[in-house]
């Protein structure tokens, strides 16, 4: 299976404790070194809106049978507006995202959108 890696770290986490992308890149290569990854994605922009230009770009490539898997180092990395979240289950359930490989858990489409919402820890804006 193919996989894009996707890195992300928004302007807003300067104060938070997320790894920076390229932490972020190292320790997915080390945690899965046999991974067959066709594309590295790093994107510095929030996610609390859709409209992530790499992001975007990555989904299509994946939709045109580019990657099959995704792999981010946290689901909160990929999934943060309900738009994206949204885009990412359709793509599960109809197979054409087959896998989400994190540090710790892989997300397949036999997965329930209620995993996916508790793990990513995402939710509606105010």
């Amino acid at each position: 299976m193919k996989y894009f890696l996707y890195a992300r770290k928004s302007e807003e986490d300067s104060n938070r404790q997320v790894p920076s992308l390229e932490d972020q890149i190292k320790e997915l290569h080390t945690r899965y070194p046999d991974l067959d990854i066709v594309a590295t994605y790093q994107e510095a922009h929030t996610a609390k809106e859709p409209g992530r230009p790499l992001f975007n770009e990555m989904l299509e490539r994946i939709r045109t049978g580019e990657a099959q898997g995704i792999l981010v180092w946290n689901l909160n990395r990929l999934l943060g507006n309900s738009v994206d979240q949204g885009t990412i289950e359709w793509m599960l359930w109809r197979s054409q995202l087959l896998s989400i490989l994190t540090m710790d858990k892989e997300h397949t489409p036999a997965d329930t959108v209620l995993i996916l919402n508790v793990e990513a820890g995402w939710t509606s804006p105010e």
